[in-house]
């Protein structure tokens, strides 16, 4: 995502995916990304019996930076959320 606000910059003398592919197909391929990490991440939480309701408010926030990042939302905002809805659940999953 970070390679999204540096695409100007980098035009020119480094391949990004944002560069290569424009700033909507980056946008659609870090989407998905993220949707299928999280995918994984709920399958794993689901499956342990002690899954603090923490972990689950952290999935959510992250849900919430990625429809941000989808509607047009800067993605410096975007990618405050999905790493504080990370952080927030990672720490769900230590204190368990």
């Amino acid at each position: 995502m970070k390679d999204i606000d540096d695409a100007r910059i980098d035009k020119g003398y480094k391949w990004t995916l944002a560069v290569k592919m424009g700033i909507k197909g980056a946008q659609l391929i870090a989407m998905m990304s993220i949707c299928i990490g999280i995918v994984i991440a709920f399958s794993v939480v689901v499956g342990l019996p002690s899954v603090k309701f923490i972990t689950i408010v952290g999935f959510i926030i992250i849900c919430m930076g990625l429809g941000l990042f989808g509607i047009g939302m800067p993605s410096k905002t975007a990618r405050m959320w999905l790493d504080s809805g990370a952080a927030v659940s990672i720490l769900g999953l230590i204190i368990k």
